[in-house]
């Protein structure tokens, strides 16, 4: 019984697993099957293994009422939404990590998770998708700005935007950071890990995205300071200072990010509509599908939004239905302005509370790396919309991981 009860302890770990490699693929049919198979194994895993015997309440808790908390924001503003679209049904789908994700923390998780293999996962996928696109690409391509091109729309037709994929290359160096810097592996193991972090580096360093790019500059300084100034490596100086400059390098001879002025960027006409719109229902909000149908009739009546943001969208084939314009694909691209408009002044605060409260989960050697998980999913929300190209799993699961691989290696000493 005991040799069952072991082998059913790892399900919900491979059912992670494989959820955390399809983060950078489209949400579709092997993404709904595995959240499908969390619904098996968890309650299998949580009953033959008694896991009810073992829980008891902790403050690093609190982080899982507030996810289930948001996402029953969704049904209940629905209740007084005057309309309903098929918006509805896709943010509840693409919400519903929220919900299972919360509950999967509220009442504990199995005592298999491992770190290093969900880094080596993350890795994996990161280094096949780069191998992929050069393979791709081919090497017949004069220059490196029109390489790049091509590769970057190889990715946008066969991967998943820049906005998805670089999100999850930050997230895989972050947790292959966490080996190098943290483990006890030995040197060749490292150096394996190291050279699988050559790809995802690569891949950022050439995206028509400047997010991702940040986001990776961003993380690798705030690495860097807590290294230097808590644990003295002062040699670590030397390898950022040699990455930051091989970036610096491939960007400065990028003649994309010259041609992208941030003044002219449709976000910034955006966020001016969904400003205005809040204004006007700060407390409560429009309830989703509201919200977005504001936008879209107040965005098509204003002249910088249509020129900067509505007639790129016309002009895109994918959002067009049966030579339709869709024009309620269109979103505010920064969650804390989306959340406010839906949800109103609770819902901003939940999700608020969503991003703060990870960082007060203490959860010793690799909270920093939870924090740094944080931060690139907060750098992404600032410029993305919750659902298809920012996926809540990219914040909840790990939150999920780090918290529950801590509290295996608690109970292991």
């Amino acid at each position: 019984m005991k040799k069952v009860q072991n082998i059913i302890s790892y399900l919900p770990f491979v059912v992670v697993l494989l959820l955390m490699a399809s983060l950078p693929f489209p949400y579709g049919p092997f993404q709904r099957i595995v959240s499908y198979l969390i619904a098996i194994v968890y309650p299998l895993d949580y009953i033959i293994n008694k896991r009810w015997e073992g829980w008891k309440w902790s403050s690093r808790k609190w982080i899982y009422v507030v996810f289930i908390a948001f996402f029953a924001l969704v049904p209940i503003s629905q209740l007084f939404d005057p309309i309903r679209t098929p918006l509805y049904s896709f943010t509840l789908e693409h919400y519903a990590p929220f919900l299972i994700i919360g509950l999967c923390g509220m009442f504990g998780m199995t005592d298999k998770i491992r770190l290093d293999y969900i880094a080596w996962a993350m890795l994996a996928v990161s280094c096949g998708i780069v191998l992929y696109l050069i393979g791709r690409v081919g090497f017949a391509i004069d220059g490196l700005y029109n390489w790049a091109v091509a590769f970057n729309t190889y990715r946008w037709g066969e991967v998943n935007s820049h906005m998805v994929v670089n999100l999850y290359f930050n997230l895989s160096l972050i947790m292959g950071a966490m080996i190098l810097l943290e483990s006890q592996y030995k040197w060749s193991v490292k150096a394996a890990t190291g050279f699988l972090m050559v790809f995802p580096i690569f891949a950022l360093s050439i995206s028509e995205g400047r997010t991702g790019l940040l986001t990776f500059l961003v993380s690798t300084l705030i690495l860097t300071i807590y290294y230097l100034f808590t644990r003295r490596r002062w040699w670590m100086m030397t390898i950022i200072t040699f990455i930051i400059a091989g970036v610096g390098v491939m960007v400065g001879t990028s003649s994309q990010w010259k041609e992208k002025p941030v003044a002219d960027n449709p976000r910034m006409s955006i966020w001016r509509v969904e400003s205005q719109m809040i204004r006007e229902r700060p407390i409560t909000g429009y309830g989703i599908c509201s919200a977005r149908e504001e936008l879209i009739s107040r965005g098509l009546a204003d002249e910088q939004f249509k020129d900067r943001y509505a007639c790129e969208i016309e002009g895109d084939p994918q959002y067009r239905k049966n030579g339709v314009v869709t024009y309620e694909k269109m979103h505010p691209h920064n969650v804390l302005l989306e959340s406010w408009a839906q949800f109103g002044i609770i819902g901003v605060l939940l999700f608020i509370a969503c991003l703060i409260l990870p960082f007060c989960m203490k959860l010793g050697e690799s909270q920093l790396y939870l924090d740094l998980a944080v931060v690139a999913f907060s750098i992404q929300a600032s410029f993305e919309s919750l659902g298809t190209h920012l996926l809540p799993l990219c914040l909840c699961l790990p939150v999920l991981v780090f918290h529950y691989a801590r509290e295996s290696s608690a109970s292991a000493r």
